[in-house]
């Protein structure tokens, strides 16, 4: 997770192990004993209704907040290769409205303040 997150954040314990809970108790996630490495790590692995759910996850509008920029780019570009080209290009697309909108929003900005510097900060 920490590798698909941007720009590349840190996630404690105290997050990841609650996620990982909550994920197998909805039952997308399963770790089996048998599947631990030489540490004695447990190894979790992806169900049925954790694709489904994943699915689910990657087709629904992402909301334009602070987490706008993780949730689409550093999730949803890292779930790429899990999903057909038409979701890819309909999410890429999405993602290229929004930073129009915003290049619209800087460009009226920055136009106001090179009209400010014009008339002298009248």
């Amino acid at each position: 997770m920490e590798n698909a997150m941007l720009p590349r954040r840190k996630i404690s314990n105290g997050v990841l192990y609650p996620l990982l809970d909550k994920l197998e108790s909805k039952g997308c996630i399963g770790f089996d004993e048998a599947d631990q490495d030489s540490r004695g790590t447990k190894i979790a692995h992806i169900t049925e209704e954790g694709r489904r759910y994943f699915a689910e996850l990657m087709a629904k509008p992402v909301a334009h907040d602070a987490k706008w920029d993780d949730t689409l780019i550093g999730l949803r570009c890292a779930g790429m290769n899990y999903i057909d080209s038409e979701e890819q290009i309909s999410i890429l697309q999405d993602y290229y409205n929004e930073l129009a909108e915003d290049l619209h929003v800087y460009m009226g900005v920055k136009n106001h303040l090179t009209d400010l510097r014009d008339d002298g900060g009248n």
